[in-house]
């Protein structure tokens, strides 16, 4: 019997389609935020409020099970106030920035991409142990896919991307340093 390891790309679509089945009753976009969100303490409090919003009780239930403290609590309330937006009350919770938004669905498309061109769309992404992810995409393919999906007019800066990644702990190669080689036919 032989261990495999998952790809990047496996875990985010494995998440997506956990988020969508009918007994999450949850909206398919909620991944993407997922993934901008820092602290992964925030993360399951975004999740946990999306689950009260739907008013998804079980699942909650299942999900309280496993992490519930007082502070976890609050946290979900902050998420909770966060969603609704409530006026008058300043939420210590943070929801991502369009920005911080925008370059987390730019890696997840361009982790998808890379995902699609090594795996095919319908295969799963496994790896032998000790073998290199290949779905991790570098700097330059997260910048043009944020080109693609968003427009040259958004486009931040190189060192924001850089470091939007680094601070959501979402990987990313470094690529080839210089200028890319001429194909000549």
């Amino acid at each position: 019997m032989r261990n495999y390891a998952l790809t990047i790309s496996q875990i985010r679509r494995d998440l997506e389609a956990v988020l969508a089945q009918p007994e999450w009753g949850l909206p398919p976009e909620i991944a993407t935020t997922y993934f901008a969100i820092s602290k992964r303490y925030d993360r399951r409090a975004y999740l946990a409020a999306w689950l009260i919003k739907r008013e998804n009780y079980p699942q909650l239930a299942v999900l309280l099970s496993r992490v519930a403290t007082p502070t976890f609590l609050r946290a979900i309330g902050d998420a909770l106030a966060a969603i609704n937006e409530m006026e008058g009350k300043k939420a210590n919770f943070q929801l991502p920035t369009p920005t911080t938004d925008n370059i987390a669905a730019s890696w997840c498309a361009a982790v998808e991409k890379l995902h699609n061109e090594r795996f095919g769309e319908d295969n799963e992404g496994l790896l032998l142990p000790g073998e290199a992810d290949p779905t991790i995409p570098t700097h330059a393919q997260v910048r043009d896919e944020f080109r693609r999906l968003f427009g040259q007019q958004l486009l931040p800066t190189d060192y924001t991307i850089r470091t939007r990644l680094q601070t959501l702990k979402l990987p990313y190669r470094t690529g080839k340093r210089g200028r890319p080689e001429i194909i000549r036919s």
